[in-house]
């Protein structure tokens, strides 16, 4: 989901030495919508290995525009989380980072940013808010369901609370060798456009998941809603 923290994990894998931080990426939305929407269409050759070749082919197209040496690239658009089927059919090789973090401070977070453009216009709105959620619930189970040990969980609470130890089992998980730099993530020079932009710049603090508390009697409507997903 947005607001998770993977504006945090981003910054802290690629101050790695050998990978490169791609940011927010939208190539994928942009090959992968149209095979979706011809399939619902009822065009089931979309779906083909030709298909997946052809999305292969033009994103690491994209990649080589990016103008790095690194052969370790991160992608962290949140809502990929749709496509994460399609990304490990047509790239075998990637790593699948999820980041999960407390129901309500993910969702409150989500509500008081002001995104740009309609991709989270859903977050507007407490009822919205909570059906998106609750989709998003839905779809990592079953991406986790079809593809068992190729997603890999990383707690934003575990992350703040135990840094160096959720760093070191992410690098290894990403078959990365320890880079001490990992741990100065607030270090990065990389440009950062994300909400995100001004707390990656400080040190790893805990906390950030309780501010909704603040609020909670007027946001009754939302915590009511993610009452199924709070002990899960």
């Amino acid at each position: 989901m947005p607001r998770s923290g993977t504006t945090l994990v981003e910054q802290i894998i690629s101050n790695h030495h050998k990978v490169y931080g791609g940011g927010e990426l939208n190539t994928l939305t942009k090959l992968i919508n149209p095979i979706i929407k011809n399939f619902i269409e009822g065009d089931i050759t979309h779906l083909s290995k030709k298909a997946l070749t052809f999305v292969r082919q033009e994103y690491l197209a994209m990649l080589h525009q990016l103008n790095t040496t690194d052969r370790i690239i991160t992608d962290k658009l949140p809502l990929n989380f749709q496509y994460i089927g399609f990304i490990l059919l047509a790239f075998p090789e990637a790593k699948i980072v999820h980041l999960k973090r407390d129901a309500i401070a993910t969702c409150w977070s989500n509500f008081t940013c002001s995104f740009i453009g309609e991709a989270n216009g859903y977050s507007n709105n407490f009822d919205d808010l909570v059906h998106f959620y609750g989709l998003y619930r839905d779809l990592m189970d079953f991406w986790h369901e079809r593809y068992p040990n190729q997603i890999y969980d990383l707690c934003y609470e575990d992350l703040t609370n135990n840094q160096e130890e959720e760093t070191r089992k992410l690098l290894k998980y990403c078959e990365l060798k320890w880079d001490e730099n990992c741990l100065n993530f607030h270090e990065n020079k990389r440009a950062v456009k994300t909400a995100s932009s001004f707390q990656v710049r400080e040190k790893m603090y805990q906390g950030s998941s309780e501010t909704w508390k603040k609020y909670e009697s007027h946001i009754q409507p939302l915590i009511d809603g993610l009452k199924p997903y709070l002990k899960q």
